[in-house]
């Protein structure tokens, strides 16, 4: 994942590692503003193993956040989420909770602000 001045590029699979015979149906990637609001949401469907992804923003996203609504169906899951520090990088987060998330697909409620 890779934001630069005028573009973000994230490309690689999204994996279920470690939750055998289960699927996640309606799997998304959405980019948020630091501000909760949405720049995109990205379908990927389901996800079993692996599902491959590329998305090209010119909006350079604040959070990408990883969702299925099956996520947190489950009392085994720990989800990724990332976040854009002050020098461009994004750091790595994980939750077990859809309401520890920065921001909430669902509801578009801010958790917090980086600020």
């Amino acid at each position: 994942m890779t934001a630069v001045e005028d573009e973000f590029i994230m490309e690689g699979d999204l994996d279920n590692e470690g939750i055998a015979n289960m699927t996640f149906n309606n799997l998304n990637v959405y980019l948020y503003y630091a501000n909760g609001t949405r720049i995109k949401k990205h379908h990927m469907g389901d996800l079993s193993t692996t599902v491959p992804v590329t998305i090209r923003s010119t909006q350079i996203p604040d959070y990408v956040i990883i969702d299925s609504p099956d996520f947190w169906s489950t009392s085994k899951v720990e989800v990724a989420y990332y976040e854009k520090r002050k020098s461009g990088n994004y750091t790595e987060s994980i939750v077990t909770e859809r309401d520890d998330l920065p921001v909430n697909p669902r509801h578009r409620n801010i958790k917090y602000r980086p600020w």
